[in-house]
């Protein structure tokens, strides 16, 4: 079960056998929280544009939304970007 408020609206229901779970986004929300009131988990998240994988920005921007990478979102290949694209490597085993 999940309870999601975006853009002022909530809505409920349960994740699909995937975990997976779809809901509307109006096109103007920003933000949002999505509850597991079953586990007591919370997450705040925002909603906006992210740049092309190609862009240094694009890969920090999908960094940041994987939880690997915390530093800013502007571009530079600085050594918490480069630490946290070494992570998901490992992690994944790509090479």
């Amino acid at each position: 079960e999940y309870r999601i408020t975006i853009g002022g609206r909530v809505q409920s229901g349960s994740t699909d056998g995937n975990g997976w779970l779809r809901c509307y986004v109006p096109p103007d929300a920003t933000d949002g929280v999505l509850e597991f009131p079953g586990t007591g988990e919370r997450y705040e998240f925002t909603v906006g544009d992210v740049r092309p994988n190609v862009s240094i920005r694009g890969v920090q921007a999908r960094l940041r939304n994987l939880g690997y990478y915390a530093g800013p979102v502007d571009g530079s290949e600085n050594e918490e970007f480069e630490k946290a694209l070494r992570l998901l490597q490992r992690v994944h085993e790509i090479e």
